[in-house]
């Protein structure tokens, strides 16, 4: 037989799903492949352009619970887990979606503190959240038969979902008056935080200061302010350090509004504090008052700035007028 010449039982079979017999066939295949990998690439397209729009929703509910507007971060999360687009292109159930059901939670626990009824509302949203976690207890898990297919999460991500968790029902806990639980859970968001980013960084400066909120509940005042001070130092020497080397400093805008709630707290709270001689607490307070003049100057607002300035001047004032850490600190604001 020829090489040239056509296999009978080839061509039927060629014919039946379109073809002619012949090598053209091989550019339509071509195509058929192209078009294939175009819809597999913009279904892609389209799983991170909706996992971009949750971000974006969730960054904005976070900041409304920041300023105490926990109907607006409410009315976002829900509006997450009602998104029809969001459940079509990433699945019924999305781990995505589990930081809308931690704002809930976290918007009742802010409005419900000691309100029984407000808590059990908080903790069921909780309860969904690690639903949907253990749902994927393995990175780049896959959806079932007949399910749309999961989008695949990194094992940074599910390390940042869990340690999410840990830090929201520690809140939760504290809010119950279960100190201990509240403890345990904390450690291990710390934990997981210290790993990834180190323990003396601003990313877990937070934690600490969540640690010292336990502390202070349970009325064990030296740990609390030992906590309390850490999570402050670490903001002192971050921005000591960066506005000497870094002119273009940018933070992400969800750590700095928790950093400026985190420092007021504190530094009212060393304010009021019962010490029986002010000297003992003066190197805390003062860097406190530091950290949260440079955050004020990293937010170009010059008023305050000026007011925690002269707040720590006039605390060493107070001991003596001739005090040495005064023009340390005036040297430090370039003041003079």
């Amino acid at each position: 037989m020829s090489q040239n010449a056509s296999n009978p039982f080839i061509d039927s079979v060629d014919k039946k799903r379109g073809g002619n017999g012949n090598p053209d066939n091989s550019r339509q295949m071509d195509v058929t492949a192209q078009e294939i990998d175009r819809g597999i690439k913009g279904k892609a397209r389209e799983k991170k352009e909706i996992k971009d729009y949750i971000e974006k929703c969730l960054e904005d509910a976070r900041k409304f619970l920041l300023e105490g507007d926990t109907n607006k971060s409410c009315e976002i999360a829900f509006d997450i887990l009602k998104d029809k687009n969001v459940e079509k292109h990433l699945g019924e159930g999305s781990i995505y979606v589990l930081p809308a059901y931690l704002v809930l939670a976290e918007s009742y626990i802010h409005e419900g503190y000691k309100i029984e009824i407000k808590l059990r509302k908080a903790e069921e949203y909780l309860i969904a959240a690690s639903y949907n976690f253990l749902k994927y207890d393995q990175p780049e898990s896959k959806g079932q038969d007949n399910e749309p297919e999961r989008l695949e999460i990194t094992q940074e991500e599910y390390v940042n979902f869990k340690t999410a968790l840990h830090k929201i029902f520690s809140k939760l806990f504290l809010a119950q008056g279960n100190y201990t639980k509240s403890l345990d859970e904390l450690k291990q968001a710390i934990y997981f935080e210290s790993l990834k980013f180190g323990p003396e960084t601003i990313q877990v400066s937070v934690s600490y200061y969540q640690m010292g909120n336990i502390f202070a509940h349970k009325k064990s005042y030296i740990e609390a302010d030992t906590f309390y001070f850490k999570a402050a130092e670490i903001w002192y020497k971050y921005f000591k350090k960066q506005f000497h080397e870094n002119e273009n400093l940018y933070i992400d805008v969800i750590l700095i509004r928790e950093a400026q709630t985190m420092l007021i707290d504190i530094e009212a709270y060393f304010r009021k504090r019962d010490f029986q001689n002010r000297r003992t607490v003066i190197k805390a307070y003062h860097r406190i008052c530091v950290a949260l003049a440079f955050l004020y100057r990293y937010q170009n607002d010059e008023n305050r700035y000026y007011d925690f300035v002269e707040r720590i001047i006039n605390e060493y004032v107070a001991i003596s007028p001739d005090h040495p850490q005064i023009a340390r600190i005036k040297e430090l604001f370039g003041l003079e």
